[in-house]
């Protein structure tokens, strides 16, 4: 890497451009340690993009008119739940409507849940984690279909 970083006195903004260079790069994990400083960062899988995939004819596939799920996505590591407590009822539920920022589940880092948030307005088409499953950033939790309310 051509940046030095100063480990003894890291900051925010050192650690934002680590992982600038972490996504900009081909390495999947990097961890760095000093003394009893340390930082691990691990990019979360890339999904497949257009420019990814071979180019595919016009005329050999129909066109798809169905809208594509909203993911809401992990926003930290932790445990995923879907109520913010054991003996609560979980926040969203399968063919329920939430609008944009509505807690559609928590993550729970050290014991304390932080609220997950709903990315756009639409209807909870599936969870894509079991309820106390372990999570990664940026792991896709929620689907939703969209509501285009006109």
């Amino acid at each position: 890497m051509a940046s030095q970083f100063d480990l003894d006195r890291i900051d925010t903004r050192e650690i934002g451009r680590l992982m600038e260079l972490l996504a900009d790069s081909d390495i999947e994990e990097c961890e760095i340690e000093r003394g009893e400083f340390r930082l691990s960062l691990r990019r979360a899988a890339r999904e497949a993009t257009t420019r990814d995939a071979p180019a595919a004819s016009a005329a050999a596939a129909p066109e798809d008119t169905r809208q594509e799920a909203l993911i809401v996505r992990a926003p930290a590591v932790g445990v995923f739940t879907r109520a913010e407590k054991a003996s609560a009822s979980p926040r969203a539920e399968i063919g329920g409507r939430v609008s944009t920022g509505d807690v559609v589940g928590y993550i729970e880092i050290m014991m304390i849940p932080h609220s997950v948030l709903a990315t756009g307005d639409g209807i909870v088409d599936s969870f894509l984690v079991e309820d106390g499953e372990p999570v990664e950033y940026g792991q896709p939790l929620v689907a939703l279909k969209p509501i285009f309310d006109h």
